[in-house]
């Protein structure tokens, strides 16, 4: 019984971890960046504010 419960607990946690390093995950992923982006390539040179 004591064993159940130590897996119960470890998975809880587990659990617990994945969901915030997940959500962590979306969360810079999404963000929005704030400034402006050059792209260099063979059409030239392009320039966007974000």
């Amino acid at each position: 019984m004591i064993i159940d419960r130590n897996i119960l607990y470890f998975l809880v946690v587990a659990l617990a971890i994945v969901t915030g390093v997940l959500g962590y995950r979306y969360y810079l992923d999404h963000k929005k960046s704030d400034g402006i982006q050059i792209d260099i390539g063979k059409g030239g040179v392009s320039i966007e504010q974000k």
